[in-house]
């Protein structure tokens, strides 16, 4: 059940970015794709599932501050968001 919530969350990043030609490194795959095996991002790795968890809350992060909404707290979910992935991201 791991790996698949893993390959799931990776499959999202990597669909997110490629889309908005983000992060790509020189296979033209976003660096969590590229160290992939058939299983998916291997468990021993966890410097590639922060590197997911941290893509993932910039995803939402984006998703909350760039979003239409008559809520103006949304906003403030998203800042909040990117806030904490910058503090994820200079641990």
């Amino acid at each position: 059940m791991e790996c698949q919530v893993v390959n799931w969350a990776v499959a999202m990043v990597s669909e997110v970015q490629a889309s908005q030609g983000l992060n790509l490194d020189n296979t033209g795959l976003p660096p969590i794709l590229s160290s992939r095996n058939e299983e998916g991002i291997e468990a021993t790795h966890p410097a590639k599932l922060r590197q997911l968890a941290i893509a993932v809350v910039d995803i939402f992060a984006q998703i909350f501050r760039k979003c239409n909404s008559v809520w103006p707290a949304m906003a403030i979910y998203g800042e909040g968001l990117e806030m904490y992935s910058r503090l994820l991201s200079e641990e």
